[in-house]
Order: structure tokens, then C-alpha cells, then sequence
């Protein structure tokens, strides 16, 4: 049997740098012992989530890949087990990394993440769960940056991106979501790392990923990759406004258009992203307090700080005068006319 190291996320924390790097170094990985699958979803391993939603056919991982009919689900559950078991054969590594972001925020249901576990086991033992936390304001201008990028506002207020939740979501409860693992794969199982500069081995997510699995793995040198840049402060509003002026018409040209305009902005303003009012990020952070503490004391003993994240990005917003989001936001008119000069 072989051994399995599941990296299961946080969203936002650097899992697609991971893959890629992962992706690009597969001789490298296999002269080391590892193998990471091509035949699972590339370079994210989502097939095998999807694998285990089974009755919940329309939950958005199906609807994505087309699977929302049972037979066609079935179909494709005993493709791709059959294909890894395949690719495992022939494979001569001991170790295998499965990664991907998805498990633990769309598998919540633990009934869904003990099918995940029993698909894994057919194939290996699950040795390691890596996960990593990063702080809950920096997740959410991330995911607001990452909506306006595909025009999908949903849940989002462009004026104030740092709401007060009435209800945690899923992906904003940590406690549950470390919960959930330690309930299915056993506590002694988990990783838990910080996604922060200062707390990764070398500053460097895709070294610190190589260092929680095997310590000496080596990949290619991920210093020279960057994925899912944060947009421009100065330059979310006006296209979330734009978002939102297309929205009613939902077609794909509409989208296409987007697209376009979108991808020639981010060519002229590579500036940082968002960072809101000093106050904005403590009120936020403030519905976190007591989930971190108890998750620092839980995971993180030995963390010398009284919090369980820094405060870099608050940080930045107590030091800025002036460029703060939303005062930082290009007015509609500046935006058109800034984007027209540079067609």
C-alpha cells in the first residue's frame, strides 16, 4: 500500500502555486519517491473530491464537471478510480500527494469527507493532512479580489468588503474545518501551518509545503512563480462596477468583454491590493478573537505572540494616510479615460 499526503488548502493560501510547482517538478518528485497524479485533475486533484460527493448531485463540483446524472457519475467515479489505480501501478514512488483546496470547504458534511477518506484508502494510507490558515481579513480582500476578477459579486458589498457575518460561513470557520479532519483522519494527522511570510520556511509557501512532507524534498525553484495576483486597489471599485452594470445580461460575449477590458487594466495597474481603514480590519477581525485563541492554543503553542496571525496588512492600513480602499478607488470617469489611453 502506498502512503498518502493530502493537502487540502485553505482557499487563499498559495495551493496553486503549490500544484504548479508540483505539476513542473514530476521527474524531480518521482527520483525523490513521490508521485503526484495526473490522473486525479490537473494540477488540482478535483476529480477526487468529486468523487466523493456522491448523492449530491447538484453540488457545484458536479455541476462544474458535468456529473449532476447518476450514471453519469457513476461512469465517472469508476474512470477515475480505475485510471489512479492504474497510474499507481505503474508507478514505482511510495508516496503519494494528492492537493487540492477544495476538500475541506466543499466537503463540510463529514459524512462527505469520511467517503473521501474511504476512496484514499482503497489505494494507500493517509499518513499527513497539510493545511494552512491565513488571516480571516486577508482571506476576504482575497476572495473579494478574486470575485471582481470573475465578475461573480455574490455575497459581496464593493463599498465594504470586511463585513460583520450574522452567520460564519463555511469557509470562515476554522474550528469546524480543522474539526472535520481531525474527526475523519485523526488529529495526530494534521499539518497546521500559518500562511504569512514570516512563518514559512524561507518565506517561501511551496518550500514550507516540501518541508511539512518530507523535510530534504526538493521542487524547482517556486521563487519564480506566481499565481492569482491580487488586483490593484485603485482599480477593484470601477470594475466591480462595471461587474455589476453587465450582470443583467449574463452572456457570454458580455463576459468575454469583461475579460478583455480586465486583462488589459491589470496590465497597466499592478499596484498592491486593498487594504481598508485600520478600523475596518480590527472590527473585522474582532468576530474572529475567540476561534483564534483557542485554535493558537490548540495548534500553535509555542507562537510567542498574543495572536494567532500578525498584523501585517492592519499594519499597512495604520501607516497609510491616503490609500486606503475605498478612498484609494479610481472614479468611474478617471478609470474609462486612464483605460482608453492605454488601448
Amino acid at each position: 500500500m502506498k502512503e498518502i499526503i493530502l493537502h487540502v488548502g485553505t482557499e487563499k493560501t498559495g495551493s496553486t502555486s503549490i500544484q504548479r510547482a508540483l505539476e513542473l517538478s514530476t521527474q524531480k518528485l518521482q527520483d525523490q519517491g513521490y508521485l503526484f497524479p495526473t490522473t486525479l485533475g490537473s494540477p488540482c486533484h478535483i476529480h477526487l473530491t468529486a468523487c466523493a460527493l456522491r448523492g449530491s448531485p447538484n453540488h457545484p463540483i458536479r455541476q462544474h464537471l458535468a456529473l449532476v446524472d447518476d450514471d453519469v457519475f457513476q461512469h465517472f467515479l469508476k474512470k477515475t478510480k480505475s485510471a489512479f489505480f492504474d497510474e499507481l501501478a505503474s508507478s514505482s514512488c511510495d508516496t503519494v500527494i494528492i492537493s487540492d483546496e477544495h476538500i475541506n470547504v466543499h466537503l463540510i458534511d463529514q459524512g462527505a469527507m469520511e467517503n473521501y477518506r474511504s476512496i484514499c484508502e482503497e489505494f494507500g494510507v493517509i499518513s499527513k493532512v497539510i493545511i494552512y490558515l491565513r488571516a480571516q481579513d486577508e482571506f476576504r480582500v482575497s476572495l473579494f479580489s478574486e470575485a471582481v476578477k470573475c465578475a461573480n459579486l455574490k455575497g459581496f458589498d464593493i463599498d465594504n468588503p470586511l463585513p460583520i457575518f450574522d452567520n460564519l460561513p463555511p469557509r470562515f470557520n476554522y474550528s469546524r474545518i480543522l474539526d472535520n479532519l481531525s474527526n475523519v483522519f485523526g488529529e495526530k494527522s494534521l499539518r497546521v501551518g500559518l500562511f504569512e511570510k514570516d512563518a514559512l520556511i524561507g518565506g517561501d509557501i511551496v518550500k514550507d509545503f516540501c518541508h511539512k512532507i518530507g523535510g530534504s524534498l526538493s521542487v524547482i525553484n517556486s521563487q519564480t512563480i506566481e499565481y492569482n495576483r491580487s488586483l490593484d486597489a485603485r482599480i477593484i471599485r470601477p470594475l466591480a462596477q462595471l461587474c455589476k452594470a453587465l450582470a443583467p445580461f449574463q452572456s457570454s460575449d458580455q463576459f468575454q468583454l469583461y475579460r478583455s477590458i480586465l486583462e488589459r487594466v491589470q496590465q497597466s495597474f499592478d499596484g498592491p491590493g486593498l487594504v481598508m481603514s485600520a478600523d475596518r480590519h480590527a472590527a473585522f477581525m474582532e468576530q474572529f478573537r475567540g476561534q483564534n485563541s483557542v485554535l493558537k492554543a490548540r495548534y500553535f503553542p509555542s507562537l510567542s505572540r498574543e495572536d494567532l496571525f500578525s498584523t501585517n496588512i492592519r499594519a499597512q492600513a495604520i501607516g497609510s494616510q491616503t490609500n486606503t480602499y475605498p478612498e484609494c478607488s479610481m472614479d468611474w470617469t478617471e478609470f474609462h479615460w486612464t483605460f482608453a489611453r492605454s488601448i
